[in-house]
This record gives C-alpha cells, sequence and structure tokens, in this order.
C-alpha cells in the first residue's frame, strides 16, 4: 500500500479576521492506495489526527474514494466535509458495525455535495446508517446536511440523539430506512436517554426504499422522543411503508408542502401504542400539521391516523388544505379526534372490496372513542371509490362509531360527469352511522352541500 498525507497541499484562505484551513483528500493526501484491490481509501487515522477547530476537508474534483468496512469518518467540532463539484463519490465497502460518516459529540459541522453510497450487494438488518448523528444535549450548535446523494444502505441518515439538525436538498435512494429520527431499540441503552430536536427536512428527494426484514421501510420516521421536527417541500415516492410514519413520538411536527406519491402503505402515518412504548420513555405525539401536502396513489390510504392500545394516544392532528387523490383505500381513514379542514379529495378508493372494506369512503371516521372532538369542515371531496367491481356502498365522508362531539359543515360532495356508470349506485355525501352522541340529520344536511347523482346527501337516523 501506498499512504498519501502530505500537507503542502494544505490551503489557508482568509476570510476577514478568522483563518479558514482547508485540507484536499485526493491521491496525494489523507488517501491510501491498496495495490491488490486496485482502490484508493480515505485515509481516516491520517484525519483523525486534525484538531477541533474550524476547517475544511474537500474531496478532490470527480474523485471517487472508498471507505474499508471497519473504518468511519468521524467528523469533529467546527468541520466541513464537501465535495469539490458535487460529483464526488465516498463508498463505503459492507459492514454491520460501522456507518460511514458518524457525528458524535459535535456541532458546527456541515456535511455537503458529496455522494456517499454503500457498496453491493446490501446488507439488510445491519442497524448501520451512511450518516449518523449522535449528539447528547448540550451539542446543539448545528449540523448541516446539504447536497448529498445517499444510496444503498440499511439507512441514509439515522439521528440517534441531536438537536438543530438542517436536512436540505438532499436524495436518498434505495436505503432501507431512508431517514431514521431517535431511536426504538432498547439493546442501545434506555429510550428515554435518546432526544432528537429542531429537526428540518427540506426539498429533498426520498425514494424507493428496499424491502429488509425488520419492520419500517418508510421514507421518514419519528421514533423517540421526537420534538419540532419540519418537514417541508420533500418529495417522497415508492418507499415500501409510508412516506411518513410518526411513532411511537413526535411532538410539534409540522407536515407541509411535500409531495407523497406511490409509497407501498400510507402517505403519512400516525400513532402510538403505549401499551408497547411508554410516554415517559418514547414520548407522546402531539400537534402534528399535515398541511398543504399532495397525497396521491398511495397503496393503502393518504392520511391514516391509528389508536392502538394503551391509556395514550395521540392528539392535536390537523390535516389542512392538502390535496388527496387517488389513494388505493381511503383518502382520510382516523380512529382519533381530529380536524381536517380545507382538503381536496377525489378518486380515492381504487381497490376491489374484501371481506374487510365492503364500502369506501374520501374521510372514514371509525371507531373514535378517545376524549375530544371530530371536526370535518369546508372539504370538496369528489367522486370516491370509482372501482369497477362495485363495493356494496360508496361514501365521500363516513362516520362510524363516532363516540365524541364532532362538527359536519360546510363541506362540498360531488359526483362528477367521469363518474363511471359501472360503480355501485348506493352512494352517500354523508354517512352517519352508529353514533354515540346526539346527531341530527336534518341539521348535517343543511349544513353540508351534496351536487350530483347521489342516492341521498345524507345516510343515518337522528341519535338523540
Amino acid at each position: 500500500m501506498t499512504r498519501c498525507i502530505t500537507l503542502a497541499l494544505l490551503v489557508v484562505i482568509f476570510c476577514g479576521a478568522c483563518k479558514e484551513v482547508v485540507y484536499r483528500i485526493d491521491e496525494k493526501s489523507f488517501t491510501v492506495f491498496d495495490e491488490s484491490a486496485q482502490r484508493r481509501y480515505v485515509d481516516v487515522e491520517a484525519i483523525d489526527q486534525l484538531p477541533e477547530r474550524k476547517l475544511t476537508l474537500l474531496v478532490a474534483a470527480q474523485d471517487t474514494l472508498y471507505l474499508r468496512r471497519d473504518h468511519e469518518l468521524k467528523l469533529k467540532s467546527g468541520w466541513t466535509l464537501r465535495g469539490e463539484t458535487g460529483k464526488e463519490i465516498i463508498i463505503k465497502e459492507r459492514s454491520t458495525t460501522t456507518s460511514a460518516v458518524r457525528i458524535k459529540q459535535a456541532d458546527r459541522v456541515s456535511l455537503r455535495d458529496l455522494n456517499i453510497i454503500a457498496a453491493k450487494p446490501y446488507i439488510p438488518a445491519s442497524g448501520q446508517a451512511l450518516v449518523l448523528i449522535e449528539n447528547p444535549p448540550g451539542f446543539k450548535r448545528g449540523i448541516l446536511l446539504k447536497e448529498l446523494t445517499l444510496a444503498g444502505h440499511y439507512s441514509g441518515i439515522t439521528v440517534r440523539n441531536g438537536q438543530n439538525i438542517s436536512i436540505q436538498d438532499c436524495l436518498l435512494e434505495a436505503n432501507s430506512h431512508q431517514i431514521y429520527l431517535g431511536e426504538l431499540d432498547t439493546a442501545r441503552g434506555p429510550l428515554k436517554d435518546f432526544r432528537v430536536d429542531d429537526v428540518e427536512i427540506l426539498r429533498t428527494r426520498i425514494l424507493r426504499s428496499q424491502i429488509d426484514t425488520s419492520f419500517g421501510n418508510d421514507g421518514i420516521k419519528t421514533r423517540s422522543n421526537c420534538t419540532n421536527i419540519r418537514i417541508a417541500d420533500c418529495y417522497i415516492e415508492d418507499n415500501w411503508g409510508d412516506a411518513i410514519d410518526l411513532y411511537p413520538g413526535g411532538v410539534d411536527v409540522t407536515i407541509s408542502g411535500n409531495r407523497l406519491s406511490n409509497n407501498r402503505v400510507h402517505g403519512v402515518e400516525v400513532k402510538m401504542n403505549s401499551s408497547v412504548f411508554k410516554p415517559e420513555d418514547t414520548g407522546q405525539i402531539r400537534n402534528v400539521v399535515i398541511d398543504g401536502n399532495t397525497i396521491a396513489r398511495n397503496d393503502d390510504s393518504g392520511v391514516r391516523l391509528i389508536d392502538n392500545p394503551g391509556d395514550h394516544y395521540a392528539r392535536g392532528i390537523q390535516i389542512l388544505r392538502n390535496q388527496i387523490d387517488s389513494n388505493m383505500r381511503y383518502g382520510i381513514h382516523a380512529n382519533l379526534p381530529v380536524t381536517i379542514k380545507e382538503n381536496h379529495l377525489s378518486w380515492n378508493g381504487l381497490v376491489a372490496p374484501d371481506r374487510v372494506n365492503t364500502t369506501f369512503a374520501g374521510i372514514y371516521l371509525l371507531n373514535v372513542v378517545r376524549p375530544g372532538v371530530v371536526e370535518v369542515s369546508n372539504n370538496h371531496v369528489f367522486d370516491q371509490a370509482p372501482i369497477p367491481t362495485p363495493a356494496d356502498q360508496a361514501n365521500w365522508i363516513n362516520l362510524n362509531n363516532v363516540r365524541v362531539p364532532f362538527m359536519l359543515r360546510n363541506n362540498r360532495l360531488v359526483v362528477t360527469s367521469d363518474y363511471p356508470d359501472t360503480v355501485t349506485k348506493n352512494r352517500y355525501g354523508i354517512n352517519v352511522f352508529y353514533i354515540g352522541v346526539p346527531v341530527e340529520v336534518e341539521s348535517v344536511r343543511a349544513n353540508n352541500r351534496c351536487v350530483g347523482d347521489f342516492k341521498d346527501c345524507v345516510l343515518g337516523k337522528d341519535n338523540p
């Protein structure tokens, strides 16, 4: 092997009163050439000797480097690691024990303009990430991940602990678990010790997660003790789980302006299971706003809110101003108190009915028994369940066993001229069934508008 750590190519850049040091990583510096493998490896031992201070590690233009299976690039406080043109590639050899880049007890760190790819073949259930962040409380001066391509590993980005993290303009593709926030593996320690706060994921494409033997395979998943999470303007498509899965933690989460399409389960799924994960360990899901997204062609529901066993449940969920189209089962399916306002839903319910699903709905509220209020108002719902195999019944809005106070008002429910003639004639704008609180059907009828060929605008009976 030939080791090159020449410091003659060290570049010093002056910026006002500060001095930034730039170290090039190329064929002459901070690399080791393996003659037998005919590969140039990053010399992580030499890089580890650099001081904790403001500096840049610059991967030379359009270079391809390798990381050995037992090596990690460990970034220190004040460091930036970036590619010179954005076309530089670091290939991580197959490993079940190490990540590619680890940020641990370090802040003011920037990682950008690089392609970090796992060597094939893919190893499932390795528990490792291409970028792993493990920052305990106190390291909160910022981490930036920008314009990265992260592909082909167990996880693209895992944040077990960390604060003030910005993920911008990245591409994550063909990782089993694309972005993980928090932790659920008690073998790593008490779950209450894993906290993730103040994370933004912006303008990032998250595509085609791989099938893995472990659960998940989502685009983005919040796990333990995640607070103040913002996911905005992302494109999340064709993942083997949900586009976004909040389980079991997520406080003050905003999901806005994203396109969530063609995922194998839901567009957004929100759930807790406090019989398994206690809120004192993993946190509570609370104050989630799903606003202004396009949620289309997912294999189950556009948005799914699940009430799992246990004393605790997700609270304060708002679904606002979304375009929810052509999802296979339901546009919105909820078992929890929720606010659903100003959404546009069309052509949801595209699979044939089975023993579980004999009716379809654009908005389906089922078995809502937790304390709270349901509000469904100012939504536009068009042409639900337009499938050639007739369902028993199609409901544009369906409330079934809702045992809490609810408001149904100013919804516009439409059967257009494009609706197929082969579909069931049992079409109802609103179906109010087995309600556990007082309801006046005529009041529901008066406060909502149906347009087109419905059997009736409102199906139900007064329940004093």
